[in-house]
């Protein structure tokens, strides 16, 4: 007993700072005992100025009786709070321009903790809208005692609200990474900001059109100059936009873990045509410890190593390729875009000749040495901007894909809202931004 008038005590004191009762607004009192199934209902008259007709904006009226309203409120201690708003009613009596009729609009007192037309607290109203961007609309409505479609609502408002905000302190970051993601059933093209990694912009599809358009809203910015590099897998649409918007002004970096996990994927096809080539050779037990071949030389483990050796041994020419492959990641050590180069060009030579019984099973590497060779600018800019990397963006897409997990079959908007202005995703304004 003595705990429960303890935790009453406890309420009481906290209330006025919590919902803000005291002062120009309320007279209250609390009227009821707390007990483990009580619920706590604050009785409120209101005492604000009864303002100006919200039709009209006239001042003229008369009384009109008194009204009710409740208002659920965020739990107090733990248990569900409800305030009940007793409040004076007037009728506007101002005669219209032109036509001399009365007005007649019924309202009442300004009533300051929650929107005219809601059932709910502006600060329950703000809690739901946070605790969408983490929990799914089921989980709030329950925590909450809202409906479903009353939290769906308050999300998309605050979506609105968060998206004018970002769009009145729009800034343009030095270093841009650009992705596409799959949302809500359909191909996405994303933009993150490499140096603050947040999120910057998540955009319907990525159709060339919708592409150029985000571009070319940056370049419209008046800090437009401010914007440096841009990162990206090896999409050409991608590229040919940047170069078409912004021409040769801002460097586009090819992504060093698109570029590794390319030379990556076609280690792997050599070492199948190692296979096919050497007909005889049995790769028994050996199927899974392909992937090993994609683990960084620094990084592999005894085990690791046993398991390649097993390999090697196994396939005649297959540890020349994995070798091949570190030589080319090594490239990403050097200090300047001109030993990197260097460095590659010895790569290539490194490559199985033609009369060399390996050159057919090489093939794959000269694709990727096509490749490179065709965004050299793009794979070789990486050492001119301090190692920019498209990473936020990549993990970014690892976030979408965990958002869309917890909330199959919201809308786009949704998802896009919870991915923007939740924790870490949140849009920022640089601090000597003005």
């Amino acid at each position: 007993m003595n705990d429960t008038k303890h935790q009453k005590g406890l309420m009481i004191k906290g209330i006025e700072e919590m919902i803000g009762l005291k002062g120009a607004q309320f007279d209250y009192a609390i009227r009821n005992q707390i007990d483990d199934h009580a619920k706590l209902d604050i009785y409120c008259t209101v005492t604000t100025r009864k303002g100006r007709c919200p039709h009209c904006g006239g001042s003229l009226s008369h009384n009109a009786g008194t009204g009710d309203r409740i208002l659920t409120d965020l739990d107090i201690c733990g248990v569900q709070t409800a305030i009940h708003l007793t409040f004076k009613k007037y009728q506007c009596i101002e005669k219209k321009k032109g036509t001399g009729e009365i007005c007649g609009t019924v309202y009442g007192q300004e009533i300051l903790m929650a929107d005219p037309s809601a059932r709910y607290t502006r600060r329950l109203e703000n809690s739901v809208a946070e605790e969408c961007l983490r929990h799914n609309f089921s989980d709030v409505s329950q925590m909450s005692g809202l409906s479903i479609t009353t939290v769906r609502r308050i999300a998309k408002d605050h979506y609105v609200n968060e998206e004018a905000k970002r769009m009145n302190h729009f800034y343009v970051p030095e270093v841009l990474g650009v992705d596409e993601c799959h949302l809500a059933g359909q191909m996405c093209f994303i933009m993150t900001d490499g140096i603050q990694r947040t999120a910057y912009e998540i955009c319907r599809d990525r159709d060339p059109a919708t592409v150029r358009k985000a571009f070319q809203t940056i370049k419209d910015s008046p800090d437009s100059s401010n914007l440096k590099v841009i990162t990206m897998d090896m999409c050409i649409e991608y590229r040919n936009a940047v170069y078409d918007i912004f021409g040769q002004r801002v460097r586009v970096v090819c992504d060093i873990f698109h570029v590794i996990k390319l030379l990556n994927d076609d280690l792997i096809e050599v070492r199948k045509k190692l296979i096919e080539i050497n007909s005889e050779v049995s790769t028994a037990g050996l199927k899974a410890s392909a992937l090993k071949l994609r683990i960084n030389l620094e990084d592999l483990t005894d085990v690791d190593k046993n398991d390649l050796a097993r390999q090697f041994d196994a396939v005649p020419g297959l540890m020349r390729a994995y070798a091949l492959k570190e030589s080319f990641r090594s490239i990403y050590r050097c200090e300047t875009r001109r030993e990197a180069e260097k460095c590659f060009n010895a790569f290539c030579k490194q490559m199985p000749k033609k009369n060399d019984p390996l050159y057919e099973a090489y093939q794959p590497f000269r694709k990727f040495i096509n490749t490179v060779n065709a965004w050299h600018k793009e794979v070789f800019n990486y050492f001119d901007t301090d190692g920019a990397n498209n990473s936020f963006a990549e993990a970014f897409n690892g976030l979408l894909d965990r958002i869309q997990a917890e909330g199959r079959g919201y809308s786009f908007d949704v998802l896009r809202g919870r991915a923007m202005y939740s924790g870490n995703t949140a849009y920022r304004v640089p601090e000597d931004y003005e």
